[in-house]
């Protein structure tokens, strides 16, 4: 706010790389609020759809729905350390969608960490844990033979004296 102006800056960003893709200033009167914030809105909407449609922030998945909102919940959780959690909403989302690859790896992520964190607490070893990782990255890997997700935590089973697996796994996933 400046005076009886408002000044507006508005950005969409590609948080992956977290990259500034548009930025657009907006000013107006204080007196004219709610057009402007329709007309910011507006404009904002525009914006955001010409980059999705121009493909620039990458393919959007074409996948159900319900699908996806449970595989952004578990990618929620698995940002909040939460690996229980976020491997039973990405479990629910390849129940809805068996065909998308990225709930796919992203299970095999959270399980890998489940069974990280499984033997780091001393609970003991069950080897159900990083085979359920193992055949979810498999079938990412099966969906999509360039998800990098999937390759990494194949790197990541693999036994630690298997070095050059390792670095065959990771050269890929990159």
């Amino acid at each position: 706010r400046a005076g009886n102006g408002i000044h507006v800056i508005a950005q969409l960003m590609d948080i992956q790389n977290n990259r500034v893709v548009w930025t657009h200033a907006y000013d107006g009167a204080i007196t004219r609020m709610a057009t402007l914030a329709h007309d910011f809105a507006q404009q904002i909407a525009g914006a955001a759809g010409k980059l999705l449609s121009s493909s620039s922030f990458g393919q959007a998945p074409h996948v159900n729905p319900a699908a996806y909102g449970r595989y952004l919940r578990g990618r929620a959780l698995y940002q909040q350390h939460d690996p229980g959690g976020a491997a039973a909403e990405f479990e629910a989302s390849v129940r809805l969608a068996p065909d998308f690859a990225r709930g796919w790896s992203a299970l095999a992520a959270a399980r890998w960490l489940l069974a990280r964190e499984t033997l780091l607490a001393n609970r003991g070893y069950d080897a159900s844990l990083p085979n359920a990782a193992r055949a979810a990255a498999q079938r990412a890997l099966a969906l999509d033979p360039g998800n990098g997700e999937a390759q990494g935590v194949l790197a990541l089973l693999i036994p630690s004296t298997r070095l050059e697996d390792i670095d065959r796994h990771l050269k890929r996933a990159l």
